[in-house]
């Protein structure tokens, strides 16, 4: 993630500890920014008096953004499982073209 020049956050969250660990791949992140156009005035503007309405660039962050694997396991037998069927769908994809 640093690599494509996303600052990670400063600690891994994640579910509360139990006796039984629950195995989840989650990585979170500082959103990065966005840009967005308003219109510029006091919000009264019905629009009457011109027909380009002046626009302010500003930007806007989320508090954070996610990359979320869509998989867990309760169990080191179904991590086991699970990472062997993840790999196997992966090569069976890998050449395929997005639709």
């Amino acid at each position: 993630m640093r690599e494509a020049g996303m600052a990670v956050k400063a600690r891994i969250e994640g579910p509360p500890i139990r006796r039984c660990p629950i195995l989840l791949r989650q990585t979170s992140f500082l959103a990065l920014e966005e840009y967005v156009h308003s219109r510029k005035g006091d919000g009264l503007d019905l629009g009457l008096a011109s027909t380009e309405p002046e626009l302010i660039k500003a930007g806007h962050k989320a508090r954070f953004g996610e990359v979320e694997e869509r998989g867990a396991a309760v169990t080191e037998r179904g991590e086991i499982l699970y990472e062997r069927l993840l790999q196997e769908s992966i090569a069976l994809t890998a050449d395929a073209e997005p639709d």
